[in-house]
């Protein structure tokens, strides 16, 4: 029987120096560097409120929000999805957003269990992006 290092179909394999580029752990965060989530960066030009709910948890801003929810929202409004699935709640979690998230508990809309495109729910993205801030 012929030893691997006899066979020339068989490449020499990786040499004792080389990293290991694959990784297949499913221990990455659910966000990743290929998550696509829209880009709602406050800049120094722009000094307008946000004009829907998921706007304002992508913004941080707790005034629009408060205003939005005030004027009263539908349950679409409320539950309106990025690409990947996300709601308003399921970014704020993800970035850490506390007050906003605080605005958001008092929403009956809310569906804290809505699961985006890969099945996570707000709980499971707070607890990968390593939230600490006790919220209830």
């Amino acid at each position: 029987m012929a030893a691997a290092n006899d066979d020339p179909h068989l490449g020499s394999g990786p040499s004792d120096d080389s990293e290991i580029l694959l990784d297949d752990s499913d221990s990455g965060s659910v966000l990743s560097d290929d998550s696509v989530l829209p880009i709602y960066e406050r800049d120094g030009k722009s000094t307008e409120p946000a004009k829907t709910l998921y706007e304002a948890c992508a913004k941080n801003d707790t005034a629009s929000l408060r205003s939005i929810m005030e004027r009263g929202v539908t349950k679409d409004e409320v539950m309106e999805l990025d690409i990947n699935g996300r709601n308003g709640l399921m970014l704020a979690v993800s970035k850490g957003f506390v007050d906003i998230v605080a605005l958001l508990h008092t929403c009956p809309l809310i569906d804290i269990n809505h699961q985006d495109n890969d099945g996570n729910t707000a709980v499971m993205i707070a607890a990968q992006a390593g939230t600490s801030e006790d919220i209830r």
